[in-house]
């Protein structure tokens, strides 16, 4: 990753806006000198076994790598945990002889922009919600193509909380991305199939505007998914799956 986020600078205004509030950008700095968060390369980041990580990640240059071995747990609504916003980067949550846990308040990993990301969810690995979830535990715009979800582990909105395991927002033209499945992907709740917190285990909806979804707007979906484990929901709404 860039040295701005290898070696941060508390008084530097560029992080504000990339890593968001002053304070989460010294829990960063406190991470990354204690070596919960360990730069391996100019593009690979890990999070070591045992250790637990508080502050938003985000892959924003291409190919960016995220290893999480360990715990990522970022509070506070509306905050994202893992953020992909450039091409060809991969979130490796769990590795042989290893499990991660990524939680999150909102949309745990959100897949926001660029071509050809990886979500890699390894078997005894967690990718959970611990509140309501803003779409979709797992969750991509129409900016995102070409992305892959290879999920072993448990994808999980969150027992008692509200929202769909995986989530896609699609454009009229098509959005192209596959689903590999061999573990659980969970949604959550019974709010209504309108609603951006529908408890769908895998949920596809159109182009929402002032987030609201509305007749003048279509979505396609182009790619593939491929089940051999469960896709479930708790949803009551004739949208599930």
């Amino acid at each position: 990753m860039n040295k701005n986020k290898t070696n941060p600078k508390i008084n530097t205004p560029h992080l504000w806006s990339r890593w968001g509030t002053e304070s989460q950008v010294i829990l960063l700095f406190s991470a990354l000198v204690s070596g919960a968060i360990t730069p391996v390369d100019a593009q690979t980041v890990e999070v070591a076994s045992g250790e637990t990580v508080t502050t938003p990640i985000l892959l924003d240059e291409d190919g960016e790598v995220l290893n999480n071995n360990g715990t990522i747990n970022v509070a506070g609504a509306g905050s994202n945990s893992v953020t992909s916003t450039a091409d060809n980067t991969v979130i490796n949550n769990g590795s042989a002889g290893n499990t991660g846990t990524i939680i999150g308040a909102s949309r745990v990993v959100d897949i926001t922009a660029g071509f050809g990301a990886i979500v890699n969810n390894a078997a005894g690995s967690t990718i959970l919600g611990s509140g309501d979830q803003r779409n979709g535990t797992v969750y991509s715009n129409t900016l995102a193509q070409g992305f892959t979800v290879n999920n072993s582990g448990t994808i999980d909105a969150g027992a008692a909380n509200q929202g769909a395991g995986f989530s896609a927002e699609l454009t009229e033209e098509g959005n192209d991305f596959d689903i590999n499945n061999t573990g659980t992907i969970q949604g959550r709740g019974t709010a209504g199939a309108g609603a951006t917190t529908a408890g769908d285990g895998l949920r596809f909806e159109r182009t929402r505007v002032d987030g609201i979804l509305d007749a003048t707007t279509s979505g396609l979906f182009t790619g593939n998914i491929t089940n051999s484990g469960l896709i479930d929901s708790e949803g009551d709404s004739g949208t599930t799956a």
